[in-house]
C-alpha cells in the first residue's frame, strides 16, 4: 500500500498501524540495535513506485523502517513524501547484484555496492522477524 505522507492525520496513523504494526519503543529500538536504514540508492522500481519519485533525473533514495508487523519504505521527492507499507506476509526480499524488495505487486531494487554494514544488519533483522511472524524458513 502506497500512501502520501505529507500530513500525519489520525486516519493515516491508524492505517499505518493496522497494516505494519506500531513502532517500537525507545528501549526496544536500543535493544535491537536500531530499526532504520540509512539512505539507500534505488536503481529501478515498478511503474507505480516510479511515479512517487517523479521525473527527476537525480539519484533516488529510500529509507527502510522496521515495524512490528512489516516494514515502511520512505520515499521522498521534491513535492511529496510517500510511504510504502509492506506487511510481512506480502514481503519478499531477494539478493543478487541488487537487493530486490517486493510487496503486493510492487518492487524496488537497491544498489548493494553502496550499502553500509548496518543496512545489511537491518535486512537480517527484517528477515528474522518475518520468519518468526509468518513461520517461514530463512535459507
Amino acid at each position: 500500500m502506497i500512501l502520501t505522507a505529507n500530513q500525519n492525520t489520525k486516519s493515516f496513523l491508524k492505517t499505518v498501524e493496522q497494516t505494519v504494526g506500531s513502532s517500537f519503543s525507545l528501549l526496544e529500538r536500543w535493544r535491537m540495535g536500531g530499526i532504520g536504514s540509512g539512505k539507500l540508492i534505488v536503481r529501478t522500481t515498478s511503474e507505480k513506485l516510479a511515479q512517487c519519485f517523479g521525473k527527476s533525473q537525480d539519484i533516488k533514495f529510500v529509507i527502510i523502517e522496521l515495524r512490528k508487523k512489516g516494514i515502511i519504505v520512505h520515499i521522498r521527492n521534491a513535492v511529496n513524501n510517500y510511504v510504502w507499507l509492506i506487511p510481512f506476509h506480502h514481503l519478499s526480499i531477494f539478493k543478487s547484484d541488487l537487493l530486490s524488495i517486493h510487496g503486493a505487486g510492487q518492487f524496488i531494487k537497491i544498489d548493494l555496492s553502496c550499502m553500509h554494514r548496518n543496512n545489511f544488519d537491518l535486512i537480517d533483522k527484517i528477515m528474522r522477524m518475518k520468519a518468526e511472524i509468518t513461520g517461514d524458513r530463512i535459507d
